[in-house]
C-alpha cells in the first residue's frame, strides 16, 4: 500500500457516514462533559453562597443582646465551621467574628458556682449586674 493509496482510503473514510457517526459521538461526549463540569461548579457555588447566607445569619444572631439569641447563632457558626462546605479561609472568618464573643463569655464565668447559669456561664445580664 502506498502512501497515496492510503491518503485516498482515509479520505474516503473521512466522507462516510461512519465517520460523521463517530465525529457526532465523540463531540456529544464532550459536550456532556462539558455541561457535567459546569453543573457541578454551578452547584458548589449555590452551596457556597447558602452557607455564606447562613453564616450572616449567624452572625447577626451573635450581636444580638439576648443571650439565647446569640448562643443559638454561635452553635450555628459551630456547625457550620464543621461543615464540608467550609474552607480554610471560611473557618478563619468564623474565628474572627466569633471571638471578641467568646472571650466575653469566657470572662464572666462566675467563681462562684451558685452565681452560675444552667451552662456554668454568667449571662451577660447577671455579668452586667454584677458591675
Amino acid at each position: 500500500m502506498t502512501v497515496e493509496d492510503f491518503v485516498n482510503s482515509a479520505w474516503e473514510w473521512i466522507r462516510s457516514p461512519g465517520f460523521a457517526g463517530s465525529a457526532a459521538v465523540v463531540a456529544a461526549v464532550i459536550a456532556f462533559t462539558t455541561a457535567r463540569k459546569d453543573r457541578r461548579q454551578k452547584e458548589r457555588a449555590e452551596r457556597k453562597a447558602q452557607w455564606w447566607s447562613r453564616a450572616e445569619w449567624a452572625l447577626n444572631q451573635v450581636t444580638d443582646r439576648d443571650d439565647f439569641t446569640a448562643q443559638i447563632g454561635l452553635n450555628v457558626l459551630d456547625a457550620l465551621g464543621n461543615s464540608e462546605w467550609a474552607g480554610e479561609h471560611e473557618g478563619d472568618v468564623i474565628a474572627a467574628a466569633t471571638a471578641p464573643f467568646l472571650s466575653e463569655n469566657q470572662s464572666v464565668v462566675a467563681d462562684n458556682p451558685s452565681q452560675m447559669g444552667d451552662n456554668g456561664v454568667k449571662t451577660r445580664s447577671e455579668a452586667h449586674d454584677d458591675e
